[in-house]
């Protein structure tokens, strides 16, 4: 076990000595943790160290620039407290950072789920980068879907103009939490919507510094074994790496 924990060791500290500051170090930058569960064991390391997000990375064996939610991450986000942010394997960053905050309401009934919402203003007047309020769904009712609400538009006609709609009032709430921090907020709008998910997310464009932000929707048991939700549909096919919020940051 001690042989094991010194080879994780080494290999931890050679990937941050690659790629973060020294001065940027925790004083404890590397820990072995042992437990039944990968999730909990993560989740309480977290919360000892007073993390503000859990980073996790794409499997090896994922195509370039994809993710797939594994039952890791899909026990984090549905355990966690904690905002996580996950990347795809190898994606395209740009050299300056974080260029533009994408705030993204997935499926019919994303505007039900407005999390985060506040949280990602205030990053994007911090970082001073433009803010994108973008609404997605495919045109096509899906698993996904499946408890909509029954007031959900039915189709993409109906969906398109109600969410213009749902977009101008979260414009002015991003311009009433961006106020509260320092530096001014660009905001720009869009909408997503094509045949399933792959499509609608490369309708519109996505830059080398975008990091997509979204609220984190738990799933009933019966949707867990059948259907693939928004949240795995969309991180599945997101070129940039997504910030996302659990439900307690309301």
């Amino acid at each position: 076990m001690q042989r094991e924990s010194d080879k994780f060791s080494d290999r931890a500290h050679s990937a941050l000595e690659s790629t973060v500051d020294r001065q940027q170090w925790a004083d404890e930058p590397v820990r072995m943790a042992t437990s039944a569960s990968d999730s909990s064991s993560l989740i309480e390391v977290a919360r000892d160290f007073g993390a503000d997000v859990v980073v996790l990375g794409s499997r090896s064996t994922r195509p370039k620039g994809t993710f797939l939610v594994s039952t890791v991450a899909d026990s984090l986000l549905d355990a966690n407290s904690v905002p996580l942010v996950v990347a795809p394997r190898h994606p395209k960053l740009s050299k300056k950072g974080i260029t533009r905050i994408t705030y993204v309401y997935l499926g019919y009934d994303g505007f039900d789920y407005p999390s985060g919402l506040h949280q990602a203003a205030r990053i994007a007047a911090r970082l001073e980068v433009p803010i994108r309020l973008l609404a997605m769904s495919p045109d096509n009712l899906s698993g996904a879907d499946f408890d909509t609400s029954i007031d959900t538009p039915s189709d993409s006609a109906q969906w398109y103009e109600a969410a213009l709609g749902h977009l101008d009032l979260a414009r002015d709430s991003v311009f009433e939490a961006a106020s509260q921090a320092p530096g001014s907020t660009v905001i720009e709008v869009d909408v997503a919507v094509d045949h399933g998910w792959k499509r609608a997310m490369h309708s519109v464009k996505w830059k080398k510094g975008d990091l997509a932000c979204f609220s984190f929707r738990r799933q009933s048991q019966f949707k867990r074994v059948f259907f693939s939700g928004p949240t795995s549909e969309f991180l599945r096919h997101c070129p940039a790496p997504s910030l996302i919020f659990p439900p307690s940051t309301a």
